[in-house]
């Protein structure tokens, strides 16, 4: 993997991006394989809610080429169901339906809900079961603000595994590195998925990310802003000003 920034959208299947990202009359079981042409990386929103099906991986593997990488998001039955407790036979099962396609994985991601507040132990035990090295990296999103610090960002460092920046709820997280690699989620700038960026937060961003790949740390960021094809159009721009950066 190259060290430099992939910029993509949390997911890909949206009606209301055509005419934005896709062209009119292009028939949606076409819609994945023109995304791949235009952007580098996506973040499968989808393997959240239900296991992905052994087609379907091969599948997007087929449709993609050499050198686009996918990020998934890990079921919620690990996250938000028993919430990291006890999950290793749910997690080696996402795990192993993901291995056809580890040779295209940026990571996987683990989104905490708000209700699970800080737990060093927890977090410490889950984290240990993860596989080390073989192409597998890790990234973990708090939405509750009780772990932002620096004992959990020592257990992060320790397992590789990188803290998520975003800014769901129009929070700010902690500008702190604790993975060979940063990982960006850009919620919209109402923190609940809708707006478009402008200039300045991007140009922000922008330079944070140089900062990362400044120090040999790619970097993978994706635009939850769905709505009215924002997410498209602010991941262009902002590969434009990282450009500009370089």
């Amino acid at each position: 993997m190259q060290t430099r920034a992939y910029i993509g959208t949390s997911g890909f299947y949206y009606e209301h991006w055509r005419g934005v990202l896709y062209p009119e009359d292009l028939p949606k079981n076409r819609w994945f394989e023109y995304f791949a042409t235009r952007f580098d990386t996506v973040e499968m929103n989808s393997t959240f809610y239900h296991l992905p099906k052994a087609k379907t991986i091969t599948h997007w593997d087929e449709k993609s080429p050499e050198g686009f990488l996918f990020a998934f998001k890990a079921h919620r039955g690990i996250t938000h169901y028993k919430k990291l407790a006890d999950t290793r036979e749910e997690l080696l099962r996402f795990l192993h339906l993901l291995k056809p396609i580890k040779h295209k994985l940026a990571a996987v991601l683990f989104q905490l809900p708000p209700s699970l507040h800080r737990n060093d132990e927890l977090l410490g035990d889950f984290l240990a079961q993860l596989p080390h090295g073989g192409g597998w990296r890790f990234v973990v999103e708090f939405r509750h603000e009780s772990w932002y610090d620096e004992a959990v960002y020592v257990i992060l460092r320790h397992h590789g595994v990188a803290l998520c920046w975003h800014d769901y709820g129009r929070k700010s997280v902690p500008d702190v590195s604790t993975a060979e690699f940063a990982y960006l989620r850009l919620h919209g700038p109402s923190g609940h998925y809708r707006g478009s960026y402008d200039d300045a937060t991007l140009q922000h961003w922008a330079e944070r990310l140089q900062k990362e790949l400044n120090h040999n740390r790619p970097v993978f960021v994706y635009f939850n802003n769905d709505m009215e094809g924002n997410a498209v159009r602010d991941a262009r721009r902002l590969r434009e000003l990282l450009a500009n950066e370089e």
